[in-house]
């Protein structure tokens, strides 16, 4: 019994002894698998440590590379502009030591500034062009008003010249030519004026007209002008102009295309007979102005000094074209004349040889917005016979946004064919009352008739009897096609014992990239000649087509 005993204690000693030993082969087998997962979290965590650091370097040694190839960029960049310049700098200086060569009698000037022009935008020049490419719808209205009064191009036939019986249509330019003749030199064959008339027969063969003499008037007033109403007509310069543009030879080129704009526009004749009414009611515009003289001079000759503003307009376009389009030029030119400095003045930061034409635009806007400023100002431009600048410089960047311009420095070589306006059909609704209103006799409309003048050519209706309403349609009336023209439409009263009674006008543009048939429409302007307080005007409407010759 005690034998068996011992037996089955001894089995449960042994059962609880093996148990023991099986619990602590889990135990450390477990540990031994935690630990085994901390190092592989470790290394996980070393590898994506690991792969970090090479990204971030990666990135790293991106963005130097960047930044070298960038400085790289940088330094190829300037060593072009640094070549380009040097070359530039090797020309003038070859020209110069040409210049040189050929007056050795003459030392150079080492101190003299170079001109300091870089152009600035891509140029581009018109193929052809037209008087009317460049002139203004206000211009060309006025100019065909003002040449009526001139009673066409044979100055013997004006009343002026008439009236002065023997002394020849010489009488009229005999002050200009003795001017020349005493108190300018010409220097049209002057070997050293050669740079000056080589730009002068370029601005003039660009704008296909005659080169014009040259003249350089010894005034150190800085100005520029035409003069002449015979053919060939004068180009002068001042000394004055001359030293102020010296290192500006492009904007000097601006210069002489507004000039010869003046020529191409054939303003000279009309701006004699402007020039003779203005000085007749004005007197001396360069006297100080005061507001009275101001508000007469707006209510006196506004009209007239309207178109006269106009055609300088015309003429800043031929300038502009001369230059190529280059707008910079343009302005700086135009703002020379206000501020009349050079690039190379002492007094300036050498590094910024020109004033920035926006922001003297800008100031000078400002400055005019003030209460009443505004209102002076507008008189005082009446009192002008030439715009202000800031509004000449407006009127420039303008014009290059239209699809005018655009169509003018795009324009193609002209074509050997030719093409025809013809005026088929005109209209003009409420035509105001003008006649005396008679009972039973007279209603007091008008008997209207129009003239239609194209290209300075111009055609006649038939006048229709009392009516406020008139229609003339099938019309041929046939014109040479001229770019840039518009059509000019004149309404009067007829009347057959007295002289017909001029009602109004019009000007009707014609895109430059008209239709083959089109019309037009636009008000009938009353004041041209004369005030008018009628508010409701007339309504034209104009029907034409353009043909090719056969």
């Amino acid at each position: 019994m005690k034998t068996a005993v011992a037996f089955v204690v001894l089995g449960v000693v042994v059962s609880t002894h093996a148990s023991g030993c099986g619990k602590s082969t889990a135990l450390e087998n477990a540990e031994k698998g935690r630990r085994e997962a901390d190092a592989r979290v470790v290394a996980a965590e070393k590898t994506v440590a690991e792969q970090r650091a090479l990204a971030e370097k990666a990135l790293a040694d991106k963005e130097a590379a960047e930044k070298t190839a960038a400085e790289e960029k940088h330094r190829a960049q300037s060593l072009q502009n640094a070549t380009t310049t040097a070359e530039l700098k090797a020309k003038e200086l070859a020209v110069a030591a040409k210049a040189a060569s050929a007056s050795p009698s003459v030392a150079p000037n080492k101190t003299k500034p170079q001109p300091t022009f870089v152009p600035t935008v891509q140029r581009k020049y018109p193929a052809y062009l037209t008087a009317y490419d460049i002139m203004t719808p206000e211009d060309e209205f006025y100019f065909h008003h003002l040449d009526n009064m001139c009673l066409g191009g044979d100055i013997a036939k004006w009343p002026l010249v008439k009236a002065l019986v023997g002394l020849g249509q010489n009488l009229v330019d005999a002050n200009l030519l003795a001017n020349l003749a005493n108190e300018t030199i010409h220097i049209s064959d002057q070997k050293r004026a050669a740079p000056i008339i080589k730009t002068v027969k370029e601005c003039a063969e660009l704008l296909q007209i005659e080169a014009p003499p040259v003249h350089i008037d010894g005034s150190p007033e800085p100005n520029a002008y035409v003069a002449g109403l015979r053919e060939p007509h004068v180009l002068v310069f001042t000394s004055g102009l001359l030293d102020l543009f010296e290192e500006s030879p492009e904007e000097l080129r601006f210069i002489i295309g507004h000039e010869l704009g003046h020529i191409k526009a054939k303003h000279l004749k009309t701006h004699f007979v402007g020039n003779t009414f203005v000085s007749a009611l004005l007197g001396d515009t360069s006297k100080k102005a005061t507001f009275k003289d101001d508000f007469i001079a707006a209510l006196s000759v506004g009209t007239l000094l309207h178109w006269y503003r106009e055609s300088e307009y015309s003429a800043d376009r031929a300038g502009l074209l001369c230059v190529g389009g280059d707008l910079t030029v343009a302005k700086q030119a135009l703002l020379r004349l206000l501020h009349q400095t050079k690039p190379s003045n002492k007094l300036f930061d050498p590094s910024h040889p020109e004033f920035d034409a926006e922001l003297v635009l800008k100031n000078q806007m400002r400055l005019r917005d003030q209460p009443f400023v505004s209102i002076l100002s507008y008189l005082r431009q009446f009192r002008q016979s030439h715009p202000f600048i800031p509004e000449r410089c407006a009127a420039l960047g303008m014009w290059t946004l239209t699809a005018e311009y655009q169509t003018i420095v795009e324009r193609p070589k002209r074509t050997t064919s030719s093409r025809s306006l013809l005026v088929t059909s005109v209209e003009v609704k409420n035509i105001p009352k003008v006649d005396t209103y008679v009972p039973f006799v007279d209603s007091g409309a008008a008997d209207p008739f129009v003239k239609v003048t194209y290209a300075a050519s111009t055609r006649e209706t038939k006048y229709k009897a009392d009516l406020t309403d008139v229609n003339w349609s099938g019309l041929e009336f046939k014109y040479d096609y001229t770019e840039g023209a518009g059509i000019i439409l004149e309404l009067y009263d007829y009347n057959s014992a007295l002289s017909n009674k001029f009602i109004g006008s019009c000007l009707l543009p014609i895109n430059l990239t008209a239709k083959s048939v089109g019309t037009l429409k636009a008000d009938l302007r009353l004041d041209v000649l004369d005030a008018s307080t009628i508010v409701d005007r007339p309504m034209v409407i104009v029907e034409y087509r353009i043909e090719e010759n056969k």
